[in-house]
């Protein structure tokens, strides 16, 4: 009889967002560590539209912000196109803020004239 070992490691450092908006979309934003630069994804989740969006960003950089950024632009674009007047009205980190800070986040939304308080778990 032969016996199979799984050895479980994480795939990659991972700081996950969980983003609503005012109409009930949802999008999720992934923060991924690449050696040392970070990059990400997002992916659009719209129960209006009925729209399922999984959209890989081309850019990676030494900055996890630049990646959250990018993020909040691509989402406030699509918003924006859609013509109903949304718009981002919870920002949560479910599983901590391994990358960016709370306090960080909060100061990136602000300065991208977003009201919402960041919250994490």
């Amino acid at each position: 009889m032969s016996t199979t070992v799984f050895s479980l490691g994480p795939f990659r450092e991972l700081h996950d967002l969980n983003i609503y908006t005012s109409k009930k979309r949802f999008f999720i934003a992934n923060i991924f560590k690449d050696s040392n630069n970070y990059k990400g994804d997002l992916l659009v989740l719209d129960n209006i539209s009925k729209n399922s969006i999984h959209h890989n960003l081309s850019r990676m950089s030494p900055l996890p912000e630049d990646i959250f950024l990018e993020q909040l632009d691509l989402i406030r674009s699509y918003l924006r196109t859609q013509g109903d007047n949304d718009f981002i009205a919870k920002i949560h980190n479910p599983c901590n803020t391994p990358f960016i800070s709370l306090s960080d986040q909060q100061l990136i939304v602000n300065n991208q004239g977003i009201n919402v308080t960041v919250t994490v778990n």
